[in-house]
């Protein structure tokens, strides 16, 4: 099983799919990787986009790629037990709100630990209401490909006289700021700017989760 260079223990990045968005928008999939894109139809199970087109109801081994196991990375790889999405949350799937997870992606032999904080129930499923949101925390690659490190050296983030000041090359359209916990302090969207100020006098003393378009996240202190 899993390596010190395969097993991603970086910042935590919290992935969000509202209720009733449209899957097919890169806005509402995690694009893990070049071989996993994670989202969710309006009711049943997440799946992967890549591969699927939805959750394989038959066979319920989506998302496709993918292998899942209750506990944490720091149990140690070898002490898991790994099945598919549907048989690890062994019930119905709002039951796994909460829950620490580990995913493994097959293919690339990569494990992240996940934590599911919501999901939206439908189609006879359990949770409340209908439309297929659901939002998880998960552990990032510690060691950033190419294009991510480009994309985290175009953004300048400077905090001082308690207000962040987040500058980038290219526009961005969400910012969102995150306690270690996976509770959102601050949120901004429809911002479209490549400056943006942020106040943070309401925020408490603390460490946090600066993330920009749900692909860029940066840790920072605030004192």
């Amino acid at each position: 099983y899993g390596t010190a260079q395969n097993i991603w223990s970086g910042p935590p990045l919290i992935f969000e799919k509202a209720d009733s968005t449209n899957w097919l928008l890169a806005e509402n999939q995690d694009q893990i990787t070049d071989k996993v894109w994670i989202t969710r139809q309006h009711n049943r199970g997440i799946f992967n986009i890549l591969e699927e087109s939805e959750f394989d109801r038959i066979n319920r081994d989506s998302p496709e790629g993918t292998e899942w196991a209750n506990g944490r990375i720091s149990d140690g790889i070898e002490n898991l037990v790994f099945s598919t999405w549907h048989a690890s949350k062994q019930g119905p799937s709002a039951e796994i709100v909460g829950r620490d997870m580990v995913l493994h992606l097959i293919e690339e032999d990569i494990y992240i630990d996940i934590r599911f904080l919501s999901w939206t129930g439908g189609g006879g499923g359990s949770g409340t209401g209908f439309g297929g949101g659901f939002r998880y925390r998960r552990s990032t690659s510690t060691t950033n490909s190419q294009e991510e490190k480009l994309a985290q050296e175009s953004l300048i983030v400077n905090q001082q006289n308690g207000q962040l000041h987040v500058k980038s090359s290219q526009r961005f359209a969400t910012i969102r700021i995150w306690s270690v916990t996976g509770r959102t302090v601050w949120e901004g969207t429809d911002i479209h700017q490549t400056d943006f100020i942020i106040s943070l006098q309401s925020i408490p003393s603390g460490m946090y989760v600066l993330q920009v378009d749900d692909r860029v996240a940066i840790r920072f202190i605030r004192p």
